[in-house]
Formats: C-alpha cells, structure tokens, sequence
C-alpha cells in the first residue's frame, strides 16, 4: 500500500502568520488551492499567482520577458521597496553604466542591489521552482525588519522558469501516471517521466549548457534581460540525486582561468551565509566536491564574465510530491522547497547586507576587464570564403554583450596564430571579424574564444590518476568549446586595435544569362539549399570538383540552377532567398569558366530531393534526436518525417530515400537481431546515416553486411590481448576537441577545409572499414587539439576514423564515430551531416 505523506514544515505558507506577513497579500495557498510543496504547480499557476502579487502588492512588478519554443511565457517578477520599482528602469540604466568604463561611475549611495533568483532549468526539478512562490510571497508580504532592509537596498528579480515546456511536460506526465494517493516507492512510474523524460527543453536540450551558445529562444531572451537589467548576484536553483542533502558554493575545481578574484572571493561569503542559515535548522549540506565552474555555458557560470556572482543551488530532488530514500527517510517536493526558499532568501539579503561593496566591486572588475594584460588588443577571426558563418558567429557574441566589429573589405594585419607563436603579417578576408580586448566583456572573449582553457597542473594530475585507476571523473562537463574551433574559423591574435578598412564600392552583379551560382562552404549556402528542396519547382545542381568564375576559386559543393530550368524570371525569387538565407549568389552569362568545371560538365549532378525519414521515439535517447530535429526545424527548415520506432516497418521505410539513426537502443526491438529488412533497403538504394557513437556502434555490432569497420578495444600499440584488461580499454572522457583530416574526393566533405576539428569523447575509437572510405580520420600527430584527454587515449586516436563510408549494392551507409550535431554547439560540422542528408541519395562518391 501506499505509505501517507506526513505533514511538512507545517504546510509550507498554508496560513498566514499575521504578526509577520501584510494580510492585504494573498498566499500561493489562497491562490492555487494549495500550499507550496502540496502539489506541483504548472507554468498557468506561477503566471496567475504572480499577476495576483503585482496587483495586490506595491513591492512587485511582473515583466514578460520572452517565450519559449512552444510558446509560453517567460517570466519575471521584480520585488523591492515602491521606491525602487518606481525608479527600476532608471537602476538599470545606472548598473549599465556602471558595467561600463567608458561611462562615467553613478552614484552608488543609493543604487541599490540586483538579484537574481532563477529557477527551473531542468524541467523535473520542481522544488526550485515551487520555492520561488514562498520567496515571492515572503518578499510581497514579509514585514520583519530584514525583508524591510532586503526590499530597500535591492531589487530581486524571480524567475520562476527557466523551461516552462520542460516544466510543463514534468508535471503533465506527473498527473497522468499518480494514484489517488501519492507513492513513495522509488520505482513508481510517477517518479520517471516518460520519454523524452523532463529534463530538457522542447528539443530535450540541457539549457543549463546554453547560455553562451544561444540555440533557444529562452536563452536568448534570459541573456537579452541579463544585459538589461545587468544583477550582481545570479542564484540558479537546481535538485540533484535524492540520495543527496543541499549544495551551495563554493564549486568545485577546476574554475575557469578568466573568473575573477573577487568573485571567488564573494563565493566564500555567500555560502558561509547560507551554513550559518542551514546550520540554523540542522540541515544538511555540502560545498566543492561536484560542481565545478569550468564551462562557461552554465547558469552560474556566463554571468561570472559579465561582472556578477553567478552560484548554483542543488537541492536532493522528491521527483514528484515525495520518494523513500535508500536510507529509509522521505524526501518530499515541501522539504526540497523549503530549503531551496531559506537558501534563495539568505542569498537575497546578504546580497542587501553587502549592496556597498558588491556595486564598488562590480565596478573594479570592469575597469579590470576592460584593461588587456598581456599585450593583445585584438582577437581577429578570419572568414576566408565563408563570410556568411562569421557574420553568423558575429551576432551571437553581440547577443552576449561582446563588442564585435566586420570588416567590409580585406584587412592587412600583423598578428600571431591563435594558439601563439610568432607574429607575422596576413591578410583577412572580406568578412573577417575584429574583437577589441579593451572592452568590459573582454573576460567573456576570453573565456569563449582562447584556444583552450587551461586545467590546473594539480588537478590534471589527480584526473590522470583517477583514470588510471578506472575512479569515476572530477570533471563535469565538456573541456573543449573554444569559438573559432565549433565555427571552424581560423583566429590569430593583434597586438594593435586595427583600423577597419572602407568599404569597396559596389559592382554590378553579372547578369545570368546561363546559371546561378551558389558558393560552396558557408551554412547559408545550405539553408538556401534546403530551401529549395523543400519547395517545388527549383532544379538544384552541385559541383563535384572546383571551378573558377571571373576571377573567384569555387570548391567543391557549388551549387549551380541552370536559367533555362526555371527561365529569367525565376532571379528575384531566387535572390529574395538567398537574401533571406544569408546566402551569397552569383550569376554567370556563359559556361565557359576561367577554370576547372565548365557548366555543361557531367561532374556537376543533378541533387535528388532526398525523402528523410529520421528514428524517433523509444529505444531512441531523447537529446541526440533532439539535438538534429532542432537543427533540421529551427536552423535549416529541412523537411523530414519523425517515425515512430515503435512503428516502423520494411514498408513504411520503402517510402524513404534516408534513414538517421542517433543514440539509443536496443535496435534489435525494431529491426530484429540481424536487420535484414534494413539492409535490404540499402541495397535497393536506401541511404543510412549513422549519426553517433551509440548508432555506429550498433551497425559495428551486426558485422560486415553494413559495415567493416571495428571498434579499437585496445589502446596499446601492437597487437591487442584477448580478453584486454579493464586499465587498457578506451576510456569515455568529458568531450574535447580533435583534429580529423579530410578526404578531399568525397561529396561528404563538400565545403570543407582539408583538415577540421571535431568533438569527441574518447571511448568509441574505430579502426577504419577494410570495405570503404575513411573519410574523415583522425590526425596522425597531436590528434588533440582542445581539452583533456590521457596520453593512451590521444595515441590511440592516430589514423582512426571519424566518418566512414561503405557501399552496400546500391545503397550506402555512413557512420560517425561521435554526433556532430552535439548540442547544435558545432556550426562547422554541420556541412559534414547536411552533405551525408543532402547529396546521399544523389552522390556516392567521385
């Protein structure tokens, strides 16, 4: 039977305390229906609950910040004195003043503080965001002494949640799993949300990881309020495994090497605040040991290179209203909020308590920022030919605040290598982009744009032993995700701001009297490309090798429309596309070229619109899928067709001329243990894409009639043992970066430079297929060229495969030994994937 919830904290804020709170504010309980921790509230309840305090409560104005991917609200309660509400926009202005040292510094005697409580990130973590209704009301209705002070010396801003469609999702499968009573027993379904689970966003991302790659429109929106209204103090409110208590700062090792002083500083402060609170109450809690600020991309770390005091909160999760613990005791949703509300108000007034000296540091650490150290001025990006992708990667370092400037015509610099040595003089491309260092962001640059982010001796030295031992990992999360790197943009480093050229007038475009030309390599040429293989009519050919067009080199992948396809008037619809996509178009009056390819050459195919068909659904993991629909949907506007694996069959694939596989499994439940049927399909034509590590590793798994290739089971030079020993198996590591070299004939690279960098995470090392082409493989020397990895596993990657190509009859398979589409965080891999989905059906190889 199911075991009775007890009563928790006395129902938290079910009554009023009347010598305590303003009986003119209503409680979340008088509101909802119920007391916070009672039940899980859904993103309708915080957004009436809110409205209700800013109409009944001079302290609180409510703000709609943005919305989600499926639409809902993004919200912001804002909580202070009248006369700080009164004055908010006027506060912001001043603390973006004060973020800037080419401003001069206001008045700081009674600017008062910003904070940030912002909850909810993970959809299923439901304590964060339960206890933001207990901070509101206590800051709406509060009347003791330290809310007065609170309310007069700052301005906290409550976000209640991060990802209202995640939270949504949560509590949906929540009511529609629960019995009448609540179960405890861990193994009930209603603590385990069905797929895609209830962690991520719409797309099942982690949006904890977003913050300084922006693929979401709630990070965007989250990072656009954040320079508006510019806190001091961030709080991000998280649950963790139930078998935990509550952590709070300081993090863990490693920090990222760009974090200022006094922000570590101010860590010790805060979490010795929150000990003495949690102290208070005999509550358990941890600091360091887990969570690290290394990534940039986290909710407590990005707005540490803005200036503020960014911290994490995990609070031991209840998964729903309550669950047993293995060690016998209940942890319930109302214990989770209470803690999380006690650590979030603690977090609010010692903000209030230190207003002085966190505005006199805030300011400190941008003049610090502000003022390069060693000697560079400048970072440059160089656009080469994909001046489209740099003006992509241009705008989302605007987004984040970061001065960024592109050059309109070619620019001559002296400047050194981005990973150092000696300076010398180059030329940049039309495009190119000037980052000046001496700026208040300059610290985010650094953090996003340096080579590498350097672990700490010691700390590498203990991860090397851990490893060596098989001891689970300190690091938590990716060690590799410079800029320059994920765009594939070569970068280098100026010791002098330079002058940005004029622009060049303009020239007249040729007229097309034979064909349109779509430059090979930027994704705008693929966001055109998709375009026009989604709509009807248009005739796309590509170039299979390079041709030269008064003047201009073309690489391989040059899409080319033939004008007596389409006739003359098909140009300004044409070019209003390739306007909106980015993309750059070219005409030419005759198939005579200076080079290469003639237009009327055999070697530039017709493109076959490829008829995507892409697994979805159980045994498939919920964030790889995630990752390649948000890019298909919201980057590239690629039809496809999600099936259900449930419910694909020999027949409903026959419909399709390509199959993506992602992670997940076991496959066998949906092909049968030999995959025949799918392997009929590609030999009848079919196109298989196995997108990861996990998919590829599947196909391995079912022996040469897909694929020849066979995964490295010993890093150890020679001949590997039978069976190999645990401590000589490749390890899977926090993702890095490595270089690949490029197979220069295959429509697979298409765009590419002969040699790129990739992610990869170190476990599924494959030796190249006996029966196909390495196509991408991985350097022979110094693979490695961003993030932590043991010297075993970095020898073991020489010569190994990236990306393999086999042909089955007429058919192929394509394999990845890691997703490019990680994270949607890789721009320049997505050539790499798009030209295996595009051209498949199309090409085989030259």
């Amino acid at each position: 039977m199911p075991e009775a919830l007890p009563l928790s904290h006395q129902d938290l804020l079910a009554v009023r305390v009347p010598e305590r709170h303003d009986p003119a504010v209503p409680t979340p309980a008088e509101v909802l229906g119920f007391a916070v921790g009672q039940r899980l509230a859904r993103q309708a309840d915080f957004q009436r609950y809110f409205a209700t305090l800013a109409g009944a409560s001079p302290r609180a104005a409510l703000q709609v910040y943005g919305h989600s991917v499926e639409g809902r609200e993004l919200l912001h309660l804002l909580v202070s004195s009248p006369a700080n509400l009164a004055r908010r926009d006027a506060v912001f202005a001043s603390l973006r003043q004060l973020a800037d040292p080419q401003q001069p510094a206001p008045e700081l005697a009674d600017l008062p503080v910003v904070t940030w409580i912002i909850a909810n990130v993970h959809g299923g973590e439901h304590s964060s965001a339960e206890a933001t209704l207990a901070l509101a009301y206590e800051l709406c209705a509060g009347q003791t002494p330290e809310t007065a002070r609170l309310l007069d010396e700052s301005i906290v801003v409550i976000d209640p949640l991060q990802n209202p469609d995640g939270r949504d999702r949560s509590v949906n499968a929540y009511y529609s799993l629960h019995g009448v009573v609540a179960n405890v027993d861990p193994h009930s379904a209603e603590h385990h949300c069905p797929w895609p689970g209830p962690r991520g966003s719409h797309y099942a991302f982690d949006l904890n990881r977003d913050w300084c790659l922006l693929t979401h429109p709630e990070s965007r929106a989250r990072v656009a309020a954040f320079l508006e209204q510019r806190p001091q103090v961030v709080a991000d409110l998280h649950e963790m495994g139930n078998a935990q208590s509550f952590y709070f700062p300081p993090p863990a090792v490693p920090i990222e090497q760009h974090v200022a002083t006094e922000l570590r500083d101010w860590w010790e402060v805060f979490g010795r605040a929150n000990a003495a609170a949690f102290d208070r109450r005999a509550w358990d809690y941890f600091v360091g040991e887990v969570f690290d600020s290394y990534y940039p991309g986290y909710g407590e770390a990005w707005p540490l290179f803005h200036g503020a005091l960014g911290m994490t909160y995990e609070q031991a999760a209840a998964h729903s209203l309550a669950i047993r613990r293995r060690d016998g005791n209940l942890q319930t949703l109302a214990d989770g909020a209470a803690q999380h509300f006690v650590a979030a108000y603690t977090t609010c007034l010692t903000a209030a308590e230190q207003r002085p000296e966190l505005l006199a540091r805030f300011r400190q650490m941008a003049v610090a920022a502000a003022t390069p150290s060693d000697g560079r001025r400048a970072l440059l990006i160089e656009a080469g030919d994909r001046a489209a992708d740099a003006a992509d990667l241009a705008a989302n370092l605007r987004q984040q605040g970061i001065q960024v400037e592109q050059t309109a015509a070619a620019l001559t610099v002296v400047a050194e290598p981005h990973e150092g040595g000696a300076a010398r003089a180059r030329t940049l491309a039309a495009g190119s982009l000037v980052i000046p260092l001496a700026q208040p962001a300059a610290p985010l640059v650094r953090a996003l744009c340096d080579p590498v982010s350097p672990l700490p001796v010691e700390f590498v030295q203990q991860e090397r032993d851990r490893l060596k031992w098989r001891a689970e990992p300190n690091i938590y999360d990716i060690t590799a995700w410079s800029a320059p790197h994920r765009w594939d943009l070569e970068a280098c480093w100026s010791a002098d701001l330079p002058e940005l050229p004029a622009a060049p007038p303009p020239t007249a475009a040729a007229a097309a009297g034979l064909a349109w030309i779509v430059p090979a390599g930027p994704r705008a040429t693929y966001r055109l490309l998709c375009r026009l293989l989604a709509a009807e009519g248009w005739k796309v050919r590509v170039a299979q090798r390079p041709l030269t067009l008064a003047g201009r080199a073309l690489g391989r992948g040059t899409l080319v429309l033939r004008v007596r396809d389409h006739g003359p008037q098909a140009g300004p619809q044409l070019a209003a596309l390739a306007a909106e996509c980015g993309a750059e178009l070219l005409a030419s009056p005759t198939a005579w070229t200076d080079e290469g390819l003639r237009l009327g050459s055999y070697y530039i195919r017709a493109v076959e619109r490829p008829r995507i068909a892409v697994l979805t659904r159980p045994p498939v993991s919920a964030q790889p899928v995630g990752w390649l629909t948000y890019l298909l949907e919201q980057q590239y506007r690629l039809p496809y067709t999600p099936i259900d694996a449930a419910m694909l069959s020999a027949q409903m694939l026959a419909e399709y001329n390509v199959l993506v596989v992602t992670a997940g499994g076991p496959y066998e439940r949906v092909f049968g243990s030999e995959a025949s049927w799918l392997h009929a399909w590609v030999v009848a034509g079919g196109t298989l894409v196995a997108l990861d590590d996990v998919a590829s590793g599947w196909l391995l798994g079912l022996g040469s009639r897909f694929t020849t290739a066979r995964r490295v089971t010993d890093v150890r030079p020679g001949a590997p043992a039978d069976p190999v020993p645990m401590q000589h198996r490749p390890q899977r590591l926090a993702p890095l970066a490595a270089w690949v070299q490029l197979d220069p004939y295959s429509y697979l690279t298409y765009g590419c430079a002969p040699q790129m960098r990739v992610v990869f995470s170190g476990d599924r090392i494959i030796e190249p297929p006996l029966d196909g082409y390495t196509v991408a493989r991985f350097r022979d020397r110094e693979a490695v060229a961003e993030g932590f990895a043991p010297a075993a596993t970095a020898a073991a990657l020489d010569g190994r495969a990236y990306l393999w190509q086999e042909r089955r009859g007429a058919g192929q398979v394509i394999c990845f030994a890691e997703a490019p589409t990680f994270r949607a965080s890789w721009p320049g891999l997505d050539r790499l994937w798009l030209n295996a989905l595009l051209f498949g059906p199309s090409l085989r190889r030259e």
